[in-house]
C-alpha cells in the first residue's frame, strides 16, 4: 500500500533530480541507491498496470521545472539545456 503513496513522488524524483543536482540520479546508480534502483525495476517489471496506465513519462516530469510556480518560487529554472542528457 505504502508504494501507491508514495510511487508518484519517486517517479518524480527520478526524472527531476538529475536536472537539478549533478551526479544525483537515484533512478539508475544502484551502487549508492540499491533499493530504489531495485524498487524502481519491480515497478515497471511486476506491474503493467503501473507502466501503461500510471506511469508518467520522465520528459513531462522535467518540463515542469520550467513552469513558473512549481516549487521554485515563481521563477523557473533554466535546466532545459541538461534534459536531454538523461536516461528515459
Amino acid at each position: 500500500a505504502a508504494d501507491i503513496a508514495w510511487a508518484p513522488f519517486l517517479e518524480r524524483y527520478a526524472a527531476q533530480l538529475p536536472c537539478l543536482h549533478s551526479g544525483l540520479n537515484p533512478r539508475y546508480d544502484a551502487k549508492t541507491y540499491p533499493y530504489l534502483v531495485a524498487w524502481y525495476d519491480a515497478m515497471d517489471a511486476q506491474i503493467p498496470e503501473y507502466v501503461c496506465k500510471v506511469k508518467g513519462d520522465a520528459s513531462s516530469w522535467r518540463k515542469v521545472l520550467t513552469m513558473a510556480g512549481f516549487g521554485n518560487a515563481g521563477v523557473p529554472m533554466d535546466v532545459t539545456e541538461r534534459m536531454g542528457d538523461f536516461q528515459e
